[in-house]
């Protein structure tokens, strides 16, 4: 299964969360994640995929690429506490866009995907694109993170609704374990990621706490 397939079988599996009961009831309500609402979590989702769509259309930077560990590890602020101001920027963000309820959210969602499920399947393997930050990556780099996101927090949505988590399957959670894997080994070092494995006391910098 190519990157693409498995970015759009994610997106696929999460979908359904948007449209449970719960998810409209408690849209006020605190979520699993710390200062967030439901609907603020339920908001954000979307951006794994709204965010493609958004830099397939804008300039591409000529800067050198990065792949998806080094986009990661190169966002100042992504590991750090969440109220940092990249977390608190993210937050009020998902509030602005929670304000338009779940309709809005889903309608976002369907037709966002409807155009890149045709658009995905023209790019050329070498597409670059232009994304945060005024970094440059191939698309399909850039895909591996939208899959992260896809899984993360659609884990937190679930998690949040007291509903069993999507079923990703192994194409889908290797992408995202293999690319947290090796943003640990860029943050922290090969054998700091073995003694977080292997050896609790001497895991002092939490290696595999990556995001």
């Amino acid at each position: 299964m190519s990157l693409r397939q498995v970015f759009l079988e994610a997106a696929a599996l999460v979908r359904p969360l948007l449209d449970h009961p719960a998810l409209t009831d408690r849209w006020d309500e605190p979520s699993a994640l710390e200062l967030m609402t439901v609907g603020e979590v339920a908001a954000h989702l979307p951006r794994a995929v709204t965010t493609v769509q958004r830099y397939l259309d804008e300039p591409i930077p000529h800067t050198p690429l990065l792949d998806a560990p080094g986009y990661l590890t190169s966002v100042d602020g992504l590991a750090d506490d969440i109220t940092t101001s990249l977390h608190r920027q993210i937050r009020e963000r998902a509030a602005i866009e929670a304000r338009g309820g779940p309709t809005l959210v889903r309608t976002a969602w369907d037709e966002t995907l409807e155009r890149l499920t045709t658009r995905l399947a023209g790019e050329p393997p070498d597409r670059r694109i232009g994304v945060f930050g005024g970094r440059a990556m191939l698309l399909d780099q850039y895909l591996v993170t939208r899959i992260l996101e896809l899984v993360v927090h659609g884990d937190d949505l679930a998690t949040t609704l007291a509903l069993p988590p999507p079923a990703f399957g192994p194409p889908i959670t290797g992408v995202v374990i293999d690319c947290l894997l090796e943003v640990a080994r860029r943050r922290h070092g090969d054998l700091a990621v073995v003694r977080a494995f292997t050896r609790r006391e001497r895991d002092t910098s939490e290696a595999l706490r990556v995001l």
